[in-house]
């Protein structure tokens, strides 16, 4: 009674397909947004090339510049001979020295060496304004606050990081072995969605072409969740409330967020192609398959 007309599957096991291909929806798109997410915390190339931005190292040179311009009047300093000591290339080196701290502790559950700012050119022009008599405060005061003034640009919340990176490493024995088994989620579930598409082949074994509609619908539904994720780091990306916070920080989870809505945009789109000419192969096979009968 439960036969199909037209082929050899029974409903029982288109049932249990459709559940297949619920579940291989699912656990592709839990599986490519585990991937962004490790990537996100993870991926020292991922970080790395934030770190090389050339918009976000911009943004923070200028950033220092203003802030210099405000220490020197009130410090009485000159502004400008501290500007020069202050290089892109200098930023962008200790922006990524401060990207391998950062992965460095997630990665190994290690503080590293702690990234510092190269004062010493600083230091000469801050103790000739000594010299001179310009200056409003102790000479040691305003190069630790210029130092930390370029080094919380360039590394937010560097203090906070800090503290809270060596007390986990000291703490958390196990964190890498923690670590090392979050990495591997996105291969367990990879090896899920496989187990899922083999599921559905054995269930459609008798009538292989119809696994089209359902493969076909997983990837389309896992594609459109995967857009949505895409769509959530968009709109993270432009959440004012950080940038209020802290415009620096708010900067690097501009461009990472960008990179990686980038990422899960292309993969979505990919899916949902794959998914619609599955389906549309399946479609076309169907009406040609009436047409035939009904000749």
């Amino acid at each position: 009674m439960n036969r199909i007309t037209t082929g050899g599957t029974t409903k029982t096991e288109r049932v249990c397909a459709w559940i297949a291909a619920f579940l291989l929806a699912v656990f592709l798109s839990v599986t490519i947004l585990g991937t962004v997410a490790v990537q996100m915390i993870t991926s020292a190339g991922l970080h790395l090339n934030v770190a090389a931005d050339a918009g976000m190292i911009e943004k923070q040179y200028r950033e220092i510049c203003e802030n210099i311009d405000v220490m020197a009047g009130e410090y009485g300093f000159s502004a400008e001979n501290v500007k020069v000591t202050v290089t892109r290339e200098e930023l962008k080196e200790m922006n990524r020295k401060s990207a391998e701290f950062w992965t460095g502790l997630l990665t190994k559950g290690e503080a590293g060496t702690i990234p510092r700012w190269n004062i010493v050119a600083i230091q000469n022009i801050i103790y000739t304004a000594a010299e001179e008599k310009t200056l409003t405060e102790d000479a040691q005061t305003v190069i630790g606050d210029v130092r930390e003034m370029i080094e919380n640009t360039v590394f937010p919340l560097r203090e906070t990081t800090i503290t809270f990176g060596s007390k986990m490493a000291k703490d958390m024995a196990d964190i890498r072995g923690i670590i090392q088994s979050v990495r591997q989620l996105p291969l367990l579930g990879a090896l899920v969605c496989l187990a899922c598409a083999g599921v559905i082949a054995l269930l459609l074994a008798k009538e292989i072409f119809q696994s089209l509609k359902y493969y076909g619908t997983a990837l389309a539904a896992g594609g459109i969740v995967t857009l949505a994720g895409c769509i959530g780091l968009l709109v993270l990306r432009s959440d004012g409330m950080l940038q209020e916070a802290n415009a620096g920080l708010a900067g690097e989870f501009h461009a990472l967020f960008g990179k990686l809505a980038l990422g899960c945009g292309i993969v979505g789109t990919l899916l949902v192609i794959a998914g619609y000419l599955l389906l549309y192969f399946f479609s076309r096979k169907k009406n040609s398959e009436t047409a035939e009968s009904e000749t």
